[in-house]
């Protein structure tokens, strides 16, 4: 199972943000099979449709610390004793430049990097891989590839959207973020049952060369705990 080719919106090419894809099914293939477990990750990943509490699902494998083959490290969070954190690859501090200034960034939500750091413990390391080839999606949780927009053949795209009865409220929360303090958003689950609804649009062929193919499976995480007794664990859900 290899997940399908969607495609990318080149203002946002750098980010690996899936645009458009050529099914709507919600639940189609989402786990690459060259990936450890892919089968009883999918499987059990499938087997939570409808519960919302899957949007904050991350899988991760414990305890390991060398990413598979073929698999390429990508970032590392090692805590200490205490609460001081050792961060390299995605879960270094991001900076951007714009006209000289150099600027540190506020997401508007937690990102999942940052949820899954806070939620080590002491000793504990966190070990993020991706496909060779592939980048990491700046949002977190997943890697992406570009490929050739030949690749995606259909005419049309689709768009999933939360229903106005999503189940989940927004709050106002504050976190730590890189050593400081954030005021953000975070969506609270509220509900039982998740809803989405899709919406389908034409791609006009003037429109064509606005996209890129992009394929985006998820990373391959790995927890090690640095003490005799091992951290065994299949999944962290954050609520």
């Amino acid at each position: 199972m290899t997940p399908p080719v969607g495609l990318g919106w080149y203002p946002y090419r750098d980010t690996g943000v899936l645009y458009l894809s050529e099914s709507c099914d919600v639940n189609q293939t989402n786990y690459n099979d060259c990936a450890p477990s892919a089968a009883a990750i999918e499987e059990d990943w499938r087997g939570k449709f409808g519960d919302p509490a899957r949007r904050k699902v991350v899988y991760y494998h414990s305890p390991g610390l060398a990413c598979p083959a073929s698999w390429t490290t990508v970032g590392v969070a090692a805590r200490d004793d205490v609460s001081s954190y050792s961060l390299s690859g995605i879960f270094a501090s991001p900076t951007v430049t714009e006209k000289g200034w150099r600027t540190d960034l506020a997401p508007t939500f937690e990102p999942i990097n940052n949820q899954f750091v806070s939620a080590l413990e002491p000793r504990e390391t966190l070990v993020v891989c991706c496909p060779d080839g592939y980048k990491p999606i700046s949002a977190g949780g997943g890697c992406f590839s570009e490929v050739s927009r030949e690749l995606y053949t259909a005419t049309t795209g689709c768009q999933f959207i939360d229903r106005e009865d999503a189940p989940y409220t927004v709050v106002t929360v504050t976190y730590t973020y890189y050593g400081k303090p954030v005021t953000g958003l975070f969506q609270s689950l509220t509900g039982t049952a998740d809803h989405w609804d899709s919406r389908v649009e034409t791609i006009e062929p003037s429109q064509s060369s606005e996209y890129f193919g992009l394929i985006q499976t998820p990373a391959v995480s790995l927890c090690f705990a640095n003490y005799f007794r091992h951290h065994w664990g299949f999944e962290k859900a954050y609520a």
